[in-house]
């Protein structure tokens, strides 16, 4: 393995103990115990709270007494329990629900499994890097998965303020339709009171219109009437004229046959002038 401590940067092997987290970063065994002391400890790279009991071991502690050379059936048993944890992280990966503690308890109970079984078996080493290989290629799909199960809470956050915000949304929508609506129920009242005092202005003006229109064609009957009374008058007046006119000079004729007569009698009866005719 040509893999480095996140921390200190040396290259892990099997004299520094490497250790992985669940969020697939590895540590050499001196920086995991001292970076994972505390209980609120969190992983160097990505910030994630982990314990050190959380950590796994990927390879088998060699401090520990050997307890004897291994066999064939130890190496099967080995491969068997780290095939079984491999399947068991394969099972995590497919499962589409949250990435948490429940569903990874039973690829770390098989990981704790396969260090118990690394442990019995150390010097089985040839065939060992391979399956470590194997299992840091599946715990780098769980990092990566659980990456992105970390920014589900994030989208609930997000999505539940969406959803308050549309709920408001909502809420001032129905608002402004209520609102409208009132206001249309409102004009259509006005319209209709409106419709009906312009029928009544119309009414009421075709009346006065129907009334006035009548009492023109009276006026206007008087007015031809009252012209036809008086062309006759002028026509009476006209006459009237004439007749003067030959009155007067009938008058005139008389009146001078009188006095021609008057001067005749004078002459004859009243030559002298004791006695005159006054006018």
């Amino acid at each position: 393995m040509n893999s480095r401590c996140s921390i200190c940067l040396e290259t892990l092997g099997e004299g520094n103990s490497p250790m992985t987290t669940l969020c697939g970063h590895l540590y050499c065994v001196d920086c995991a115990t001292y970076n994972f002391a505390s209980d609120d400890a969190t992983c160097a790279i990505c910030r994630r709270p982990h314990t050190l009991d959380e950590l796994i071991k990927l390879y088998p502690d060699y401090e520990r007494a050997k307890e004897g050379p291994s066999t064939s059936t130890g190496r099967l048993g080995v491969e068997a329990v780290g095939n079984d944890l491999l399947e068991a992280c394969r099972t995590v990966l497919q499962k589409d629900a949250v990435l948490d503690e429940a569903a990874l308890r039973p690829a770390l109970a098989r990981a704790d499994h396969l260090v118990e079984e690394l442990s019995e078996h150390e010097d089985d080493a040839p065939y060992i890097p391979n399956l470590l290989s194997n299992i840091i290629e599946v715990l780098t799909d769980i990092r990566s998965k659980f990456e992105q199960a970390s920014c589900i809470p994030a989208l609930e956050a997000d999505r539940d303020k969406y959803r308050v915000v549309a709920r408001k949304l909502s809420h001032k929508f129905k608002e402004a339709v209520r609102s409208r609506e009132a206001e249309r129920l409102r004009f259509g009242v006005e319209l209709a009171e409106l419709r009906a005092e312009c029928s009544a202005q119309a009414s009421e003006l075709q009346t006065k219109l129907q009334e006035t229109s009548s009492a023109l064609a009276t006026d206007r009957a008087k007015l031809e009437a009252s012209f036809a009374v008086a062309k006759e008058l002028d026509a009476q007046m006209k006459q009237c004229r004439t007749q003067a006119a030959r009155y007067k000079k009938k008058y005139y004729a008389l009146r001078k046959e009188h006095d021609t007569y008057r001067n005749g009698v004078e002459d004859a009866f009243f030559a002298d002038d004791t006695f005159e005719i006054v006018d």
